[in-house]
């Protein structure tokens, strides 16, 4: 399946995770990042959109660049949680049963943390998952982590998510 036909199913949604202000600082294709976002938004606009926070009161809220793109026409809500896995919030399971998501396509920061442990909660639900390395990343910090996250959450999408190169 393409990109294109995932994102035009009836029960598809984008949610970015974690595109705060404070948690965006460290990366270093953070421009290209969020360009290669905003083009997505932008193509898809007749998909919702729901854009998870973790802590908005201790991270910030969502870059400027993408925040005023979701809130044209309503088409999107900022969801706020307290941990990194998006489906410990309550709100987030509410809006993707509003919406009767199925699908999702996830992009965001921290890919290997936030990103990767509401992917694994979504797949253990039984929704569809896809992303792109164009549309996640990781900070410097954990991308030149000796553990190597960035690149073991990767092997995790390629084997339980659509990933769309």
């Amino acid at each position: 399946m393409s990109l294109e036909s995932f994102l035009n199913q009836k029960n598809c949604a984008i949610v970015i995770v974690d595109m705060q202000e404070k948690l965006t600082y460290d990366i270093s294709n953070l421009d290209s990042l969020v360009d290669r976002q905003l083009e997505l938004l932008s193509a898809y606009k007749h998909v919702p959109v729901i854009c998870l926070e973790l802590k908005p009161i201790s991270y910030g809220n969502t870059i400027k660049r993408i925040s005023s793109e979701i809130y044209v026409g309503n088409r999107g809500v900022v969801v706020e949680k307290e941990l990194g896995d998006g489906f410990t919030s309550d709100n987030f399971n509410l809006e993707l049963n509003i919406k009767g998501v199925k699908n999702i396509l996830l992009m965001g920061c921290n890919a290997s943390l936030c990103v990767w442990a509401t992917a694994q909660s979504a797949v253990e639900r039984g929704y569809s998952i896809a992303t792109s390395t164009d549309f996640i990343s990781d900070s410097n910090s954990l991308r030149r982590s000796k553990y190597n996250f960035y690149d073991k959450s990767l092997n995790w999408y390629r084997k339980y998510c659509q990933v769309f190169v």
